[in-house]
């Protein structure tokens, strides 16, 4: 049996997991409401009213369907270095599965189809079964997919996806060619793109962000000094470029540096969520902003206890000037 809970409940119970939880154990829990529902519980009566209706069994194996290609996409964000390489290509997988699945209904929504028969599904007279409603979940059911796969090309826009194609290209030598004309004939289509998506931002009041003529230049020299570090890839290659020349490759530096600050990784996020939970807890709920921001900059980026120096804050405030209350 698997453990059914709220999901606000536990803050980590994904809903992947809910779905697949209330999928394997409908009819037990139906019947569980429908007990307290004939005993005079209001609250299982409301609640039997809303589980117990064809829509929401059905709506539960689409989700069942339609949830793993969000949460194979949402593991690609969820490493501290993410491989830009690989995003484009989930990004493309991902919208053709939910194409797919709004065209023609996934393997647990058969499940479902098949087990269902005269309004009854595993021995549990379902609501709301008629052709009408049927017809009509079907048409939302298209919609929500069809939102879905909006939602996703919104995100992810197939210009951006390609810029992020570009940079890995660029910045990762453990995709450079060996040969020197081999690695000049790699370089230069990928850097006219790179070069077209900064000219476009470009405008007459600002100055230009990146020098194209100087990026294009240096590019032969660059990718040779990277490709001869050996073993170098993208987050490194970045970390070189910025440490050790900025002076000599300014150009190539601020596109290491772009790179590097593109927010495709959803780690820092979630560890920021955390701490703030830790910190901000029930007890401490009246804390300002600004305090809050400075307690987790103080855990991310202080002392550990251990290696903590009381000594020299006691004997500075013992010496600071004492203010009056």
């Amino acid at each position: 049996m698997v453990s059914l809970k709220q999901p606000c409940a536990d803050r980590w119970l994904s809903l992947h997991r809910a779905v697949e939880a209330m999928k394997h154990n409908w009819a037990a829990v139906a019947m569980e409401i429908n007990e307290e529902a004939v005993g005079g519980n209001t609250q299982a009566q409301g609640l039997l009213g809303q589980i117990q209706t064809y829509s929401f069994i059905a709506l539960t194996h689409a989700l069942a369907d339609l949830l793993p290609v969000m949460t194979k996409l949402n593991l690609v964000f969820q490493k501290d270095n993410v491989n830009l390489s690989s995003i484009r290509p989930i990004v493309q997988a991902s919208d053709a599965a939910f194409r797919h699945l709004r065209d023609v209904p996934g393997p647990e929504e058969e499940t479902f189809h098949a087990g269902y028969k005269d309004g009854t599904y595993k021995d549990v007279k379902l609501t709301n079964s008629s052709d009408h409603f049927i017809e009509a979940f079907k048409e939302a059911r298209e919609r929500y997919v069809q939102h879905l796969i909006d939602a996703l090309l919104d995100r992810f826009p197939e210009d951006c996806m390609y810029v992020l194609h570009c940079l890995d290209a660029l910045l990762n030598p453990s995709r450079y060619p060996q040969t020197h004309i081999a690695l000049q004939e790699y370089a230069e289509p990928v850097i006219r793109r790179i070069i077209c998506h900064f000219t476009s931002l470009e405008s007459a009041d600002t100055a230009p962000l990146i020098d194209t003529v100087s990026l294009r230049c240096d590019a032969l020299a660059v990718m040779t000094v990277l490709r001869g570090y050996g073993g170098l890839h993208f987050s490194t290659a970045c970390e070189v470029l910025i440490r050790d020349f900025n002076e000599m490759y300014p150009e190539w530096t601020k596109l290491a540096k772009i790179a590097c600050v593109i927010a495709v990784s959803s780690v820092p996020a979630e560890r920021g969520f955390s701490l703030q939970n830790r910190i901000k807890t029930k007890q401490r709920s009246r804390l300002a902003e600004n305090k809050v921001a400075r307690l987790m900059r103080i855990a991310n980026c202080g002392e550990t206890l251990g290696s903590f120096d009381f000594k020299s804050p006691a004997a500075q405030f013992s010496t600071a000037k004492k203010h009056k209350k």
